[in-house]
């Protein structure tokens, strides 16, 4: 066959397989090397249509051909080194990439796959090294620049890797594993916002994309506190609230949701006939997912919801007028650590309308002294195993409540339970307050800490209690340590300051 059909046949097979036309692209190479069994053009592009279909043994062989034909021809041993680094020979693949950029040192893809075989030999300095000097002559290479990044992670170089990654990123929008790998490495950092963006990104190239997939939920699950699950789980809380809101709410009303969270309340309040619900949260995803929910559910056209803090909302900005009734759960274990207390006294001063109803309506705090030996081992810490940890103690707040699920630690009470503080939510006295509480031991023991836990008066008959036998699974007692072991015997009298200010509660000797 003359040498003008022999490049005729080319030509048109690199046609069909720009269009896509396999079967035809590889008819036209064969005709080829029947006439041409050294046409290195014909060899190459034959062993990438058998590549691309996964008959990697097939590729290699043509490629091994192609090196006999032309030994000098560089992009016939870069091809063999993607072919053989996909066989997982990375040895070989290495060798015939040098040989590649031995033949061309500008060959950049040569390089660029030269750093990822180091990086699977775990060679992150040479990878790094190697990803650089590419990124010389072509800065703006996503590979060369993914795999830097990708050695500079292993070096523990992350805020290095993270630059390169991004700049990987933005230069190949399609480039799923760039951006997986840059929301990896974002989340280890800390930077939840960030990796999962760049996840979205990476499943926006590749929706089946696992790591990118997998790393989202892990990001996703790292933005919000995990508390939320266990909260929403708890069946009674979830029951209380809905009992009250139902037996508050009133047609017409304007209801306020303080610490909306998922919306779940706010629903609550549209669902039992509130003609408006403006539900405030400060945590601008938080928001934006009960947004979500609450379109979900069909209430969009009910419920406001405002990213903002409730100190920050004012009646004829965010606020068309004021709210008839007043919603709220920022309570944690210790009942005040969420800001409760001055939370109401501005919301009613600020935000109610008189006469507004407050859900919950108040609460009992209760305490009792408690023997409970595991935990008094760490408050204060200073013998473990024989070793003094004393050090340790300086990263304990001696004055924090510890919320503490009772059912797992070996403990006993000494004494009844006694009430400590009245709380009118409608009404929020100024803080601090304290007060001298008299524990009356029932048994004999050590007395290590006041256990303290509340219960909620949610609205009209409606109660809910977090202490032992409570109802509420998602608070539990906190513990208050004492400064020192008290020993008690049965009809003792103990006297202990317990007082509290806006933000948790103390106790000590008077």
């Amino acid at each position: 066959m003359p040498d003008s059909s022999i490049q005729g046949l080319f030509i048109q097979g690199v046609s069909a397989m720009r269009a896509g036309r396999g079967e035809e692209a590889e008819a036209a190479y064969r005709r080829v090397l029947a006439s041409e069994p050294g046409h290195v053009g014909a060899l190459n592009l034959l062993a990438q249509l058998h590549f691309k279909r996964g008959d990697l043994d097939a590729a290699a062989a043509l490629l091994r051909r192609a090196q006999q034909a032309a030994p000098g021809e560089a992009d016939t041993h870069y091809n063999l080194g993607l072919v053989l680094r996909a066989q997982g020979q990375t040895h070989a693949a290495a060798a015939a990439y040098r040989e590649a950029i031995r033949l061309r040192p500008d060959h950049t893809n040569a390089i660029a796959n030269l750093a990822g075989v180091l990086l699977d030999d775990g060679l992150a300095a040479q990878a790094a090294e190697m990803a650089q000097r590419g990124l010389r002559t072509q800065p703006g290479h996503p590979l060369l620049l993914h795999n830097r990044g990708m050695a500079l992670w292993r070096l523990n170089r992350v805020d290095e890797a993270i630059e390169a990654l991004g700049a990987a990123s933005a230069a190949a929008p399609d480039f799923a594993l760039a951006h997986a790998n840059l929301g990896a490495c974002l989340l280890a950092r800390g930077r939840v916002d960030g990796a999962i963006a760049a996840y979205r990104r990476a499943l926006k190239a590749d929706p089946d994309n696992d790591a990118a997939g997998n790393g989202l939920a892990e990001a996703l699950r790292q933005s919000l506190p995990a508390w939320h699950f266990p909260m929403l789980a708890d069946r009674r809380r979830n029951q209380a609230y809905r009992q009250a809101i139902e037996a508050a709410v009133r047609p017409g009303m304007l209801v306020l949701d303080i610490g909306s969270g998922t919306g779940l309340l706010a629903m609550m309040a549209a669902r039992a006939g509130a003609a408006a619900v403006f539900a405030c949260e400060m945590e601008p995803r938080l928001s934006a997912l009960a947004r979500e929910i609450v379109a979900l559910n069909g209430l969009a056209d009910r419920i406001t919801v405002l990213t903002h803090k409730s100190t920050e909302l004012a009646v004829g900005r965010e606020l068309p007028r004021r709210a008839d009734l007043i919603v709220s759960e920022i309570l944690d274990s210790g009942l005040l650590g969420e800001g409760m207390l001055p939370t109401m006294r501005h919301a009613l001063a600020e935000l109610a309308a008189p006469g507004a109803v407050v859900i919950p309506q108040g609460a009992t705090m209760r305490g009792a002294l408690l023997t409970v030996p595991d935990l008094r081992a760490v408050n204060p810490i200073a013998t473990i195993e024989g070793f003094d940890l004393s050090p340790f103690d300086r990263f304990r707040n001696r004055n924090a409540g510890m919320p503490v699920d009772l059912a797992g630690e070996r403990h006993d009470f000494l004494s009844r339970p006694e009430d400590l503080f009245q709380f009118d939510f409608g009404r929020p006295v100024p803080s601090p307050r304290e007060r001298v509480v008299v524990f009356r031991a029932g048994a004999t023991g050590t007395a290590h800490a006041v256990a303290m836990w509340y219960e909620l008066a949610l609205h009209g008959t409606v109660t809910a209690a977090t202490g032992p036998g409570g109802d509420l699974r998602h608070w539990n007692p906190t513990l208050y340590f004492l400064e020192r072991d008290l020993a008690v015997d049965p009809g003792q009298e103990i006297a202990l300051a317990v007082g509290h200010d806006d933000g948790g509660w103390r106790v000590r000797s008077p």
